[in-house]
């Protein structure tokens, strides 16, 4: 079976996205976001895009934007990530239609 990968920190889960975004071939975006998280790190909000520029069809997954259940949606977040290879099509990284 699947093992999520549940972590414990803030810091953990945001360098886990963006690990896991890039590992399946997305082009990532940071928003800062004001104030400051737990012990007194930045806070952002990333913006994985799957897909060619301009296609059709693209996958947007934006990580960080609630707090409360940040570390359990982070684990669905990069499950999803990791289990993409046969949605994409492999010619151009386009989503099919």
């Amino acid at each position: 079976g699947r093992m999520i990968p549940f972590v414990r920190t803030y810091a953990e889960a945001r360098a886990g996205f963006r690990a896991d975004a890039l590992a399946a071939g997305a082009a990532l975006r940071a928003l800062p976001v004001s104030g400051a998280g737990p012990e007194g790190i930045d806070l952002t909000i990333d913006i994985a895009r799957i897909g060619a520029p301009g296609a059709r069809r693209q996958l947007i997954v934006s990580s960080g934007t609630h707090g409360n259940e940040g570390l359990c949606g982070s684990a669905v977040q990069r499950d999803l990530l990791k289990h993409l290879d046969h949605l994409l099509d492999p010619h151009g990284g386009r989503l099919p239609d």
